[in-house]
C-alpha cells in the first residue's frame, strides 16, 4: 500500500483536500487529518528516503576528477622527476581514480543520508509547530492524490511505501529507560 503524506499551513485547506481526494474514490477509512494535536502514538512520518542517486553521481564525478587531474600530474611528475616508466605514472593515475571513485561514492552516500535526514526532521517540526498532515493510503490513486494535494496548496507532499511513527523531541532527546 503506497502513502500520500501532505502538509498544509491551513487546516481548511487540508480538509478541502481531503473531500476531494475522497470524491476522486478513495474510502474515508484510508484518509487521515493530524496536527500537533494528535496523539504521538497516531503521528507518522515518511520513512528515511533511499540515497538519491543524483547526489551519488554529483559527488563522485567531481572526485573522479579531481583525483584523476591530481594522478595526471603525480604520474607525469614521476616521469620527469624520478625517471619513471609510462607503466607506473598509468598506475599512479589509477590509483588515483580509484581513490576518487571510492571518495565520491562515499561522500554522495552521506550526503544523501543527510538530505533525507533533514528532509524528515523539516517534515517533524512543521507539524509540531501546527501544520496539518493529511495521510491518505492507496494503491491506485497515489499520483491523482499527490497532484490534489499539491493543487490544494500543500507545502510538502511525500509518496511513499513506508511510514515510521512520528518520533517527537522528547523520543528523540530523552535518555534511554534503565534496565
Amino acid at each position: 500500500m503506497t502513502t500520500v503524506l501532505g502538509l498544509f499551513t491551513q487546516r481548511s485547506n487540508a480538509e478541502a483536500a481531503a473531500a476531494a481526494v475522497q470524491k476522486a474514490g478513495v474510502p474515508e477509512h484510508q484518509i487521515q487529518l493530524m496536527n500537533n494535536a494528535t496523539p504521538a502514538d497516531q503521528l507518522v512520518e515518511p520513512a528515511p528516503r533511499s540515497i538519491t542517486m543524483k547526489t551519488v553521481r554529483a559527488s563522485t564525478i567531481a572526485l573522479v576528477v579531481i583525483f584523476a587531474l591530481f594522478g595526471l600530474f603525480a604520474g607525469v611528475g614521476s616521469i620527469y622527476v624520478f625517471d619513471a616508466t609510462v607503466a607506473v605514472a598509468a598506475q599512479t593515475l589509477v590509483v588515483f581514480v580509484l581513490i576518487g571513485l571510492f571518495c565520491g561514492l562515499f561522500l554522495g552516500w552521506v550526503m544523501g543520508r543527510s538530505e533525507a535526514d533533514n528532509a524528515i526532521q523539516e517534515f517533524r517540526e512543521q507539524v509540531q509547530h501546527g501544520d496539518t498532515l493529511l495521510v491518505v493510503k492507496t494503491d491506485t490513486h497515489a499520483k491523482a492524490v499527490a497532484q490534489q494535494m499539491r493543487q490544494g496548496h500543500a507545502h510538502g507532499v511525500a509518496v511513499t511505501k513506508h511510514i515510521n511513527p512520528m518520533q517527537t523531541y522528547s523520543e528523540l532527546f530523552s535518555p534511554a529507560p534503565a534496565h
